[in-house]
């Protein structure tokens, strides 16, 4: 994602800055999970302007390196179905998870996207946890990822309501607790 777009956009207006990308029903749920998950932030069961800090923005748009299968959009009729044919040959998320060699990798885009992801990702497998419902381990990309590092397939969390969204944080940090040294 372009360095420009989050430093004006989201970050801004998630550090508490007037100005920025306040449409934020994508961001608003993303970044409340990584607030918990990052830095053991309490949340509640929608956005609290009280979770806007400029530190916490700094070490979440620092440490947190944001993507899209995509980067070409996927619509009916669209008129850069050549360009879609092209990117669809030539996925960059391999090389880009490679690069980076994180020890988490979270994809949340729900099983609707495991096609998708199995062309971008030779090796993608996903195997639901049965204690965890809409949380699948994701297999096959141990060979790109930091040593003993663990890739998840979710739903986005825009998509969860209420008092789901602390329970699906919860668990998203007690993964990235297992897997990774916060430290």
């Amino acid at each position: 994602v372009q360095e420009a777009f989050i430093e004006n956009g989201p970050k801004k207006y998630l550090s508490g800055e007037t100005g920025g990308y306040r449409k934020g029903a994508w961001w608003r749920p993303l970044y409340m999970v990584m607030v918990h998950v990052l830095l053991g932030r309490e949340i509640g069961e929608r956005w609290d302007p009280h979770l806007a800090r400029p530190d916490d923005a700094e070490f979440v748009f620092s440490n947190v390196a944001f993507t899209n299968l995509d980067k070409v959009a996927r619509r009916e009729n669209n008129l850069d179905a050549p360009l879609r044919r092209i990117h669809d040959r030539y996925y960059t998320l391999a090389e880009e998870i490679d690069v980076l060699k994180p020890c988490l990798v979270w994809f949340p885009t729900g099983r609707d996207y495991d096609e998708h992801l199995k062309k971008a990702l030779r090796n993608f497998e996903s195997e639901d946890l049965e204690d965890l419902p809409g949380v699948a381990r994701v297999h096959g990309l141990e060979e790109l990822l930091a040593p003993g590092g663990v890739a998840i397939r979710t739903y986005h969390p825009q998509g969860v309501k209420g008092s789901r969204i602390r329970a699906f944080a919860i668990c998203l940090r007690s993964i990235y607790l297992s897997a990774c040294d916060p430290s």
